[in-house]
């Protein structure tokens, strides 16, 4: 995760699971457990923007900001490029209001059933359409609505879906440092100690419709991205674990 957008929670494993973890990690598998799968997928906002998979459950209680803050804690994690489906209303909330003065087209969007499919789709989503149907009839901000559907459909295709763009197997963080996406903080405040979970991030809950660049211009993540990290909470003290040199969640090239 990068340094100035991250976030991390406090892991305290029994010893048994703490033990288990480190064997399934010495036989080389990446959030292994599949016995122990839950598959249990929590919405952990009411708009639906960040949601959780629980892969295997840890123990206690989750620790939960401001509380908690200040606790040094250790994860391993992965972050990759999730699917992207919006719907109508994702796409009010994701996209609309970041075009400029086009609020008043709200309710057309919903009314209409504008979803990503929709607007994404050269064919549906024209001038005409916009000029007939949505009612813009200024041709230079109906020109600009219409290319900025056809830029959301281009950053689709930048990068591949599943792409890594980060991930460490061993990251000690300072819980509540404010260094860190909005869906992030929700998702991980959510989890337990020993938890291995799937936490997937709308755009609106990440890095918006900037998205997140190298200083050369290089794109990390696109705008609009949606995310997904796949986290492992860690013990915090990996060397009183016998065969610690194998114990990580993630390779550090996954």
């Amino acid at each position: 995760m990068m340094e100035s957008r991250c976030f991390a929670l406090f892991c305290a494993c029994s010893m048994p699971t703490i033990q288990a973890f480190a064997a399934t990690a010495a036989k080389g598998r990446s959030f292994g457990f599949s016995s122990a799968l839950k598959n249990t997928q929590i919405q952990l906002t009411g708009d639906g923007g960040v949601q959780k998979e629980i892969l295997f459950e840890g123990n206690g209680e989750p620790f939960l900001l401001p509380g908690a803050a200040g606790t040094r804690l250790t994860i391993s994690y992965a972050g990759s490029l999730g699917v992207p489906n919006w719907s109508s209303e994702e796409v009010v909330s994701c996209w609309l209001k970041e075009q400029q003065g086009l609020d008043h087209l709200q309710d057309l969007f919903l009314d209409i059933g504008i979803d990503e499919a929709k607007l994404t789709n050269p064919e549906f989503f024209t001038e005409d359409f916009v000029t007939k149907e949505l009612g813009v009839t200024a041709k230079i901000q109906c020109k600009k609505l219409v290319l900025a559907a056809k830029r959301l459909a281009s950053t689709r295709q930048e990068l591949p879906k599943g792409h890594v763009f980060d991930s460490n197997p061993e990251y000690s963080y300072e819980l509540g440092s404010n260094k860190l996406i909005k869906g992030m903080e929700i998702g991980l405040s959510s989890m337990t100690p020993g938890e291995w979970a799937l936490i997937t991030v709308r755009s609106d809950y990440g890095y918006g419709s900037e998205g997140y660049r190298k200083a050369n211009g290089d794109v990390i993540v696109p705008p609009f991205a949606t995310l997904v990290f796949e986290i492992q909470l860690l013990p915090t003290e990996i060397s009183e674990i016998e065969g610690e040199d194998d114990y990580v969640g993630l390779p550090e090239n996954s």
